[in-house]
């Protein structure tokens, strides 16, 4: 299951300041803060003097830093880093002893950076050391750096697992993939090209923390596939059986299929509260059928997120959850959308 988020607050957008190459520091500084990104991020590749430049930072923004490490020697960067006390501190996995732990730093929150090819799973390791994972979302040698489709699907796997970590993302995030990475309730997004060759930065960070742009990417890219949502076929269907579900996923419904996985209907909270009050004062005469709705709101994997959201806001009902159906109304997976909330759409 995809488990539900504590933290509703909007994505924040981590600004890379080494992106923007054609000002100087303290410029590109005066203009991130005018425009309101979030944080500072700054890449620091074995490179020790990245600290001058953040002293030289500070005294130019109160913004939080946001600080990736790529290093193979971490334990010599600690001194640093509890001298200029940098908010946020991620170190790459791949580069780590064997034998490394994260100190504790009043001040500085640490997280594990990853590469794409590397499992969530190894972040289990550290998970009472650290308080975030950094995903590095672009696969090395592709040109422009394109944000790798399959992070999305580590995304929900790390969420699954570590649902009290708090996720940043970083790597060729635009205005279309940060609207799947809201969806998801992913904490941060680390922008840098998108932000740094735009024309009009104050447009691009509106579209990247709450405006909605043409999608190229389909509702397969981004759906919790059926393996990881609460499905119970016709024949287990009992009202016991459906509580039962509904409470271990915690995901506010249940999908009901039959024997050859097509979507018969679906069962949500309100489908609960709606059979309860029809039979109010009649329990014994409740059937499972009473709390399920056999014509849902679908959307088939192959539809584009832009036709998504037209469909969306076109609806008379606010929808927060549609069950996935392929060509052959198989049920493949679910759209969760607990994370955008009306007026976005």
């Amino acid at each position: 299951m995809l488990p539900s988020r504590q933290n509703s607050d909007r994505l924040k957008i981590s600004a890379s300041v080494y992106a923007h190459t054609e000002d100087e520091i303290d410029q590109t500084i005066s203009n991130l803060e005018q425009i309101g990104v979030d944080y500072l991020h700054v890449d620091c590749n074995d490179d020790m003097a990245v600290f001058d430049e953040i002293e030289q930072m500070r005294r130019h923004s109160a913004k939080p830093i946001d600080l990736h490490i790529i290093s193979p020697r971490p334990l010599e960067y600690l001194p640093l880093i509890a001298r200029h006390k940098p908010e946020f501190v991620s170190l790459q996995y791949e580069l780590l002893p064997a034998d490394f732990s994260f100190p504790a730093i009043q001040g500085v929150s640490f997280g594990l950076a990853i590469a794409t090819s590397t499992p969530v799973d190894v972040f289990a390791k550290y998970r009472q050391q650290v308080d975030f994972i950094l995903v590095m979302a672009t696969t090395p040698g592709q040109s422009g750096g394109k944000f790798d489709p399959q992070n999305f699907k580590k995304i929900r796997a790390f969420m699954r697992h570590f649902p009290e970590k708090k996720v940043t993302v970083d790597g060729g995030v635009n205005a279309e993939v940060s609207f799947v990475l809201r969806s998801y309730g992913v904490h941060t997004a680390v922008v840098g090209s998108y932000l740094a060759k735009s024309p009009n930065r104050a447009a691009s960070l509106s579209l990247l923390k709450h405006e909605n742009v043409e999608s190229h990417y389909t509702v397969a890219d981004m759906m919790v596939s059926r393996k990881h949502l609460p499905i119970l076929s016709m024949a287990q269907c009992t009202m016991q059986k459906l509580l039962e579900i509904n409470e271990e996923f915690r995901l506010g419904y249940t999908l009901v299929e039959d024997e050859n996985q097509k979507l018969l209907g679906i069962s949500t909270n309100a489908d609960l509260r709606r059979g309860l009050l029809k039979k109010m004062g009649h329990f014994d005469e409740l059937t499972v059928d009473d709390f399920i709705n056999f014509s849902p709101k679908t959307i088939n994997e192959n539809t584009t997120i832009s036709q998504m959201l037209d469909m969306i806001r076109k609806s008379e009902h606010f929808i927060s959850y549609m069950p996935v159906l392929d060509d052959n109304q198989r049920l493949t997976g679910a759209i969760n959308l607990h994370f955008l909330i009306k007026g976005e759409l």
